[in-house]
This record gives structure tokens, sequence and C-alpha cells, in this order.
């Protein structure tokens, strides 16, 4: 059996955008610096709520005026925490 899920991403603004991406910002409300408030993995054939970093994930979210994202997860377990990262391109739909 194939197992579906998706994933969700709470995340909040963690620094205030500069007035040189002022111009960026009014055509993506996503460009910035985001903050991690929470990360789970919703099986679709459960409905189950996993949450692989824990119920207090330490990570950031950068998406750059150039459509290039970043991502940096932890659980913030000193020596023995999970820890990863992603980076790619991103677009926002209209």
């Amino acid at each position: 059996m194939k197992t579906r899920c998706t994933l969700t991403l709470g995340a909040v603004a963690a620094m205030a955008i500069s007035s040189t991406n002022a111009l960026a910002q009014q055509r993506s409300p996503v460009v910035g610096t985001w903050q991690m408030t929470s990360f789970s993995v919703l099986m679709l054939d459960t409905n189950e709520a996993l949450r692989p970093f824990g119920e207090h994930p330490i990570g950031y979210l950068q998406y750059s005026p150039g459509s290039h994202m970043v991502v940096f997860l932890s659980t913030g377990a000193p020596n023995h925490g999970i820890i990863a990262a992603y980076a790619g391109t991103y677009s926002v739909g209209q």
C-alpha cells in the first residue's frame, strides 16, 4: 500500500524586510526570512500528523526576490538532533 502524505510548515516573520527589498516585497509577499514555528507531515490515508522535528523545531526559510529559496531545520536536541536543509527555486501562483 502506498502512503500519501502532505507537508505542513508554519512560519512567522523573523526579520524585518529591509527597504532595499520593498519593491520585491510588493511583487511577492513571501520574500524575506521566516522562522519555523511548526513542522508536521499529515498521512492522508490515516489522517495521522507526524512531527519528525519534535514539538518545537528550530528552523528558517528564506525566499529571495530572484525566486530562490533555502530551508534549514533542526530538532534542537543537542548531540542527537535531526538536521535537514533544502535549497531550490520557487514560484507564487496568482
